[in-house]
């Protein structure tokens, strides 16, 4: 049997914690900092509003994802509009 070292420092296992739809959890984030947790957030750009400006801070650490810029069911739109949804999100959080 062969066995591989794929994450950091030897360690054989891994846990995720990601969460959706961009709700801001700064207990939760507190939570994970205090005790060396990372997590993915999958974040909305469109409904964030003001608060986008913090996602460096209040994120730090973190991965941050786009999610769709509004969070449409990509199913029920156009292909441009999947597109729009996500590039618009995708440039939207990377300015953050």
């Amino acid at each position: 049997m062969i066995e591989y070292d794929i994450f950091a420092q030897g360690k054989r296992y891994a846990m995720t914690m990601s969460f959706d739809d961009g709700c801001y959890d700064e207990k939760l984030i507190k939570i994970f900092n205090k005790y060396g947790i990372k997590g993915t957030f999958h974040l909305n750009s469109d409904i964030l509003g003001d608060k986008i400006s913090q996602i460096a801070e209040i994120y730090k650490g973190h991965e941050v994802s786009c999610h769709g810029a509004n969070h449409r069911t990509l199913k029920y739109i156009p292909i441009q509009g999947i597109y729009k949804e996500i590039f618009r999100d995708r440039k939207n959080l990377e300015e953050q």
